[in-house]
C-alpha cells in the first residue's frame, strides 16, 4: 500500500496544477503543515508531499503520523504579487522564485504519481546528475518520467525536483516496465 500523500489546495487537483509562475516556499522548522493550512484557507493554489509513518510503542499501541517528504518545502502557484500574503503567515524562512515553472509543474505531477502509486519506503536524496532520463512506457507507472539508477545492485526509479536539488527514489527489484529515453 502506498505511504505517500499529496496534499493539494484546491483539494485533489494534482493533474490540474496551474501554468504560469510558481514559488518554492521554505518553511520554518515544524511549520510545514501549518503553512499549508494557512495557504489553503487563503485560496493560494499549492501542493505539499507527505509520507505516512507508523510507529509501534511496546505496551502503548501504534501512532500514525504524516511527515513532510520534502521537509520544509511547499510549492505555490503565483509570482511576486503573493509575497506579502506569504510573509504574513510568519512561518517562512524564504521564498524562491522558480526559474522554469513548466519543469517544476511536471516534476510535481511525476512525484505525486510516484508516491501515490508505489509502496514505500521513500527516500529523499540529493538530485542525481549522472544517468539517463527515461519515461516508462508500460506497467502501472506508464508515462512517468524519471532517472533509473543502480545502487548496490538494486535498480531505483528516481524522480527529481530540480528546483530544490533533491530527488525521491523508490526501489524497483524488477522494473516490470520498459524505459524509453527522453530528451532533457
Amino acid at each position: 500500500m502506498p505511504t505517500g500523500i499529496v496534499r493539494t489546495w484546491p483539494f485533489g487537483r494534482i493533474d490540474e496544477l496551474p501554468d504560469g509562475p510558481w514559488l518554492a516556499l521554505h518553511a520554518k522548522p515544524r511549520q510545514d503543515k501549518l503553512l499549508a493550512a494557512y495557504l489553503a484557507k487563503r485560496g493560494q493554489p499549492g501542493v505539499q508531499f507527505l509520507e505516512q509513518r507508523t510507529r509501534r510503542y511496546p505496551g502503548k499501541g501504534v501512532q500514525i503520523s504524516e511527515i513532510p517528504l520534502l521537509s520544509g518545502y511547499l510549492f505555490v502557484a503565483g509570482g511576486d504579487e503573493c509575497f506579502d500574503t506569504l510573509y504574513e503567515s510568519q512561518r517562512l524562512v524564504r521564498i524562491m522564485r522558480v526559474p522554469n515553472p513548466d519543469q517544476l509543474r511536471q516534476d510535481l505531477i511525476d512525484l505525486a504519481r510516484l508516491i501515490t502509486t508505489v509502496p514505500g519506503p521513500l527516500e529523499v536524496r540529493p538530485e542525481l546528475q549522472a544517468g539517463m532520463r527515461v519515461q516508462l512506457s508500460e506497467g502501472s507507472l506508464a508515462g512517468l518520467s524519471g532517472v533509473i539508477v543502480r545502487r548496490a545492485g538494486v535498480d531505483e526509479l528516481v524522480v527529481n525536483v530540480h528546483m530544490l536539488g533533491t530527488a525521491v527514489a523508490v526501489r524497483c527489484p524488477a522494473m516490470g516496465a520498459i524505459a524509453v529515453p527522453v530528451e532533457a
